[in-house]
């Protein structure tokens, strides 16, 4: 039976939103470990009248890293709820481990505790972006602030072996965030990037601009350094929330706005649901040993609901040794 590691002591809305998601999710044909306090856990699960507890599993960990948490005050806590997680990946008690929490943390203990798959030099966030197109990802998301022009291809390739297993598309495209459509615009590291991708990725179709992240241009994968690649998430999401406002505001303007939002309504509802990162859960960590999921540190019980479903999914899917068998067949070639 697939098991599914989850660290619920993370995450701004605390064990209560993490517990009620797994909860949630159970259906009886997977395990889920909640790592965390097990006095807090006990409390909660006594409470609970789920008819799939036999699914729970509880395993404790003594401490809890916070999301401001600076590195020097996790690199040594091998108490953590998010080293106990990864753990049982490591040791085989679990196929996949998610946590809401500190994505520094969640990285540098990744690395720690489950190292790099062999050939990728940095891991990296894939993050689903709806487009006018359908779904795309952006990879790297957040992992690496600072990235060097070989760790694009390892993005690239690890990032269309997951949009082919997810996604079911063969030979996805692969773009190049870049401040330009042509090969000779971006700085020296995107130019440099821009020669390795054009020899090594045969579905590369070159540079895409921030525009092209969600419009018509007909690409999967878009690489990126976690820097640029989190600050054109993070505009994307303030963007969204801008427009809500906006929409908000303008309604109560006058009564014929108001009766026109009411119209649009059932429309607006699901133009937001496929921008609410809730519907995604979480996101994988892309080139380490194991599958891990890291999710938005606002996630409600809904999201941490849906990060346990992708994660079951990717198991089923045998993502792991998907990635692994890419990597190995490119190295060897």
């Amino acid at each position: 039976m697939i098991k599914i590691a989850l660290d619920v002591m993370a995450g701004d809305k605390g064990i209560d939103a993490n517990i009620d998601g797994a909860l949630s999710s159970l259906d009886g044909s997977f395990m889920v470990s909640l790592v965390g306090d097990q006095n807090l856990i006990r409390d909660k699960m006594n409470q609970s009248k789920n008819k799939f507890l036999q699914s729970i599993n509880i395993v404790n960990a003594n401490s809890v890293i916070s999301m401001d948490a600076k590195i020097a005050e996790f690199r040594s806590d091998r108490s953590s709820s998010i080293y106990q997680g990864l753990s049982l990946v490591k040791n085989n008690n679990a196929d996949a481990f998610i946590s809401i929490g500190n994505s520094g943390a969640i990285f540098a203990n990744s690395l720690k505790v489950l190292g790099r798959i062999q050939g990728i030099s940095r891991p990296g966030f894939a993050v689903p972006i709806p487009s006018i197109n359908g779904m795309r990802i952006l990879l790297d998301g957040g992992a690496n602030a600072d990235s060097k022009a070989e760790n694009y291809l390892h993005f690239a390739l690890l990032g269309a072996q997951y949009y082919e297993s997810v996604f079911k598309k063969r030979n996805p495209k692969i773009g190049l965030l870049s401040i330009g459509s042509e090969p000779s615009k971006g700085s020296q590291l995107t130019l440099e990037a821009y020669k390795i991708l054009e020899e090594n990725c045969p579905n590369f179709i070159g540079n895409i601009e921030g525009t092209d992240l969600t419009n018509d241009v007909d690409v999967d994968v878009v690489v990126s350094d976690g820097f640029t690649g989190n600050v054109a998430l993070k505009s994307m999401e303030g963007i969204a929330e801008l427009i809500k406002a906006n929409l908000i505001q303008e309604s109560q303007a006058n009564l014929m706005a108001k009766i026109g939002l009411l119209l649009l309504k059932p429309s607006i509802k699901k133009i937001y649901k496929r921008l609410d990162y809730r519907q995604y859960g979480a996101v994988p960590l892309l080139g380490v040993n194991g599958l891990v999921y890291v999710g938005h540190g606002r996630s409600d019980f809904n999201a941490v609901e849906n990060a346990i479903h992708a994660a079951v999914k990717s198991v089923h899917g045998n993502l792991f040794s998907s990635l692994e068998q890419s990597i190995d067949g490119t190295r060897n070639n």
